[in-house]
């Protein structure tokens, strides 16, 4: 399969290390606001079988941070819609999607690929978004409560999707949400309508025990979810002998 190059010479490349991001660093790392990130057309994921630190931390220096959820949510949805752009003749359908979270430290998300790798079989990775551990266990729960409902519901828009932390929540301040994944089998689902958007939300604000401002937040961030058109496009630079 045709599989989109990113060349490397039109990307920074820093110093090849493992060392850990601090939180002092943390708090200095870009943070694009939604103007900016509206304009995002494209992220680069890594492959898993050719996890080099350096790129490691490009990834975490380059994504996004967040302190709502609904945006967050928001710019997962078009990163997961973008997927069929990495791999020629693949659709959403394709697709086996896991959304983990972890320290923001180069060891930590290098440990958790590796695993994906190993034990999923997962193709590749990417570094969604950094946000404040506080909030991480609440934003979790309520993005496995949505993928539950679309899959009850088969709107789905991938083969299959999980959610989860896999394990105890960081020490750090800020935590890394990423996700990887790989192409399989082909799974038909039936396409979400705006109009199944606020059942869905009211679903699960009421699993979740929301009132109607977390209802709001939830209802704004599932709304891409039925615009499949919304999607930021995904790269990933290759090794030179990188077969499939």
């Amino acid at each position: 399969m045709d599989v989109t190059r990113c060349d490397r010479r039109e990307r920074p490349i820093v110093a090849c290390t493992s060392r850990d991001i601090t939180s002092e660093q943390a708090q200095t790392l870009p943070c694009r606001k939604d103007n900016l990130m509206s304009s995002k057309s494209e992220v680069v994921g890594a492959v898993l079988d050719d996890l080099r630190s350096h790129l490691i931390e490009e990834a975490i220096e380059d994504a996004p941070r967040f302190d709502r959820f609904s945006d967050a949510f928001r710019h997962a949805t078009k990163v997961i819609h973008g997927l069929p752009a990495l791999m020629q003749a693949m659709t959403l359908e394709n697709v086996e999607v896991y959304i983990g979270r972890t320290a923001l430290t180069v060891r930590n998300v290098h440990s958790r690929w590796t695993s994906h790798r190993n034990e999923k079989n997962h193709e590749f990775g990417v570094v969604l978004f950094s946000c404040p551990t506080r909030v991480v266990a609440n934003w979790e729960k309520v993005a496995i409560s949505v993928i539950k409902r679309l899959e009850q519901r088969r709107n789905l828009c991938v083969a299959n999707a999980v959610a989860g932390g896999g394990g105890g929540l960081p020490d750090t301040p800020q935590s890394c949400v990423y996700m990887t994944w790989r192409y399989g089998r082909r799974r038909t689902r039936a396409p979400v309508r705006q109009s199944d958007l606020d059942d869905l939300a009211l679903d699960v604000n009421g699993e979740v025990g929301g009132d109607d401002r977390t209802f709001e937040g939830i209802r704004r961030a599932i709304d891409l979810i039925a615009s499949p058109g919304n999607r930021i496009r995904v790269v990933t630079a290759l090794p030179d002998d990188y077969e499939r």
